[in-house]
């Protein structure tokens, strides 16, 4: 049993407990002796404050029942909606009524109960809402490259960015573009950012398995300059960038 349905039921138990007696007039009881014809008061001739009370508790016992049964916030929404009308009803009941003190008492009690169930939606519909994956296109691609751990295979840091990557380099293209070799095999991918005022994202991957050994966030922003554009040849223009 979960925390929810545990207090749950133990708060079910103490409201059904506080709801007893509560159909009755102060000093009435299921023992009065009947009394004669001449003074017994019709249910068409009842004063109007009695029939308030007695809807208020009719209402508060709907709610109760709601309760014992509840699992989804759209039916605790409707326990709160119960308890409010409860709460209305009551605060309804005016100061002549021989029930007045009784019903501000179940005021503060309904009130608390209201509270209750309004926070048993509120976590319920929370928890039915399903957190963001790493890989939604909503989130900036540097925080997806937040996720990125060395080992990781070529296809998998696709997955985790969401794209493919713009650019490609390596020595050999890096002569290719006039640029000074770095003395190493390692083949580089770069990923436009999100925010064109920082550098791109970068990957780094050992070119006889493909697995990542290292990698930019693209978190370092400069405004606008080359810098933030990927370098290297386009993807679209060699076979590097293939999945592998």
């Amino acid at each position: 049993m979960n925390r929810l349905n545990f207090v749950s039921a133990a708060f079910v138990a103490s409201l059904m407990a506080s709801l007893q007696g509560c159909n009755f007039l102060p000093g009435q009881s299921e023992s009065q002796p009947n009394e004669s014809p001449s003074t017994q008061v019709s249910p068409s001739t009842q004063p109007s404050t009695t029939i308030q009370f007695r809807d208020a508790v009719n209402k508060a016992m709907e709610a109760a029942k709601l309760t014992q049964t509840a699992k989804t916030s759209e039916e605790w929404v409707k326990v709160a909606d119960n308890w409010q009308q409860a709460i209305d009803l009551m605060k309804s009941v005016p100061e002549s009524s021989a029930n007045y003190l009784v019903a501000q008492r179940k005021v503060t009690e309904y009130q608390n109960n209201l509270q209750y169930a309004k926070q048993a939606a509120a976590s319920l519909g929370n928890a039915s809402q399903p957190s963001e994956s790493p890989t939604s296109p909503n989130i900036p691609i540097s925080e997806k490259a937040a996720q990125l751990q060395p080992g990781m295979t070529y296809q998998a840091v696709i997955s985790l960015l969401g794209r493919q990557p713009d650019t490609v380099v390596n020595d050999q293209i890096r002569q290719e573009l006039g640029e000074l070799p770095q003395g190493n095999d390692l083949i580089k991918f770069e990923w436009a950012n999100d925010n064109p005022n920082c550098h791109p994202v970068s990957a780094q991957f050992n070119p006889l398995d493909m697995t990542l050994t290292g990698w930019d966030q693209g978190l370092t922003c400069t405004g606008p300059s080359l810098f933030n554009k990927p370098f290297g040849k386009p993807c679209a223009e060699t076979q590097l960038c293939k999945a592998q």
